[in-house]
């Protein structure tokens, strides 16, 4: 786990620190929310987590592929019951992927990216592709045939370019859930979850399951006949299926305060992400109770040594019940104990936080230091 650490200091000083979960998070994440409106998809970049931009089979038939749309209805929008997905909008929001093929044009056409193998995808790297044995991935997307067929598309692997058709499901809104397990020799696995119930149960069969070798390079999405036409959103990959699809009936009281501030839960609102750059993560801004848009917005705490020990007052955010609170100490920080250190509430609060001190004997050390981790309860 990677620890993330604020230092005040007085005669003694404090280290103030925050613990991010054990997960790795969301690996690679599109809405299609930052392209410019009503045009070819291809050579745009967006999202995170990806090495490149989508790139078209067919790019002289750019009228025909994919382009980004928000001017429908949200009536019409590709929404999924309980989904949270752009923002804490339980619809996807009115930009999405639009594909059509075959009008005046090739029967075929696919489009797709890179994903960052070297990067985002590091666990996953076996030999330049992400496929590397004893890993497990987690993929999903939400989609709508509006008629005809599409497909998920890997591409680049040592499988070759590989093919997975969607359900045709007439002008529903769908959400697509996949769990590839790379095996050892290329005996890898994947698992596909149409429609699933919410909040998602990673144990519930499979709508299908496929075998081969499954490593890839490239995502995307592929049109094999003609007049065929659907729609494409939130395409997200992630070590576990909390980093691809989060819903309304499952949201902890983080993804809560992270969608009341305006960020994604899988994105920008990420318990690792520093939004405002200040040096604090979302989780340390969210345990304190300090604004994950302000660099400003700093922890409220006083420090006070004495002769005997050092104390530390702060202030906890009381809608964080789902953070552990960690104190620490140490005298070069390096090895870290919570040994003899108390920290409790001191009986101030007002609705939104609660004061507790931190009680640190200095040992008759010069130097002492100590630390506050905070870590998610839920995974």
């Amino acid at each position: 786990m990677k620890t993330i650490k604020k230092y005040l200091v007085a005669t003694s000083a404090i280290a103030l620190g925050c613990l991010t979960p054990s997960h790795a998070g969301t690996l690679a994440f599109d809405n299609f929310n930052t392209y410019p409106i009503n045009v070819t998809l291809d050579g745009n970049n967006g999202g995170s987590g990806f090495g490149g931009a989508w790139a078209s089979s067919s790019p002289s038939f750019g009228y025909l592929h994919i382009v980004r749309d928000n001017t429908v209805t949200p009536a019409s929008e590709l929404s999924y019951p309980g989904y949270i997905a752009t923002s804490g909008i339980t619809t996807l929001g009115g930009a999405y992927a639009n594909f059509a093929g075959g009008y005046d044009g090739p029967a075929y056409m696919d489009i797709s990216r890179q994903v960052d193998v070297s990067g985002a995808f590091s666990a996953y790297n076996s030999g330049g592709t992400v496929g590397s044995d004893g890993t497990t991935l987690w993929g999903s997307f939400a989609y709508r045939t509006t008629f005809g067929k599409l497909n998920l598309m890997l591409q680049g692997g040592s499988g070759g370019n590989l093919y997975f058709p969607l359900p045709v499901n007439d002008n529903a809104n769908s959400l697509y859930i996949y769990k590839i397990q790379f095996g050892a020799g290329d005996a890898d696995t994947i698992e596909f979850f149409n429609n699933p119930t919410l909040p998602f149960n990673p144990g519930s069969t499979p709508t299908s399951t496929s075998s081969g070798d499954f490593s890839f390079t490239r995502v995307g999405f592929a049109l094999n006949g003609d007049t065929h036409e659907g729609r494409i959103d939130n395409v997200a990959f992630g070590t576990t299926p909390g980093d691809v699809v989060i819903s309304n009936s499952s949201a902890t009281p983080y993804t809560t305060w992270a969608i009341s501030k305006g960020l994604d839960p899988l994105t920008d609102g990420a318990p690792n992400f520093d939004k405002d750059n200040d040096g604090s993560s979302n989780l340390s801004e969210y345990a304190f109770f300090t604004d994950p848009k302000s660099g400003s917005s700093l922890p409220a705490m006083n420090v006070a040594t004495g002769a005997t020990d050092l104390t530390l007052t702060y202030l906890r955010a009381k809608a964080a019940t789902d953070v552990t609170y960690i104190a620490e100490s140490s005298t070069e920080l390096m090895t870290w104990s919570p040994t003899g250190i108390t920290d409790v509430a001191t009986g101030i609060e007002n609705a939104d936080t609660a004061e507790y001190r931190v009680t640190v004997p200095r040992d008759l050390n010069p130097k002492k230091f100590a630390r506050i981790k905070v870590q998610l309860t839920t995974p």
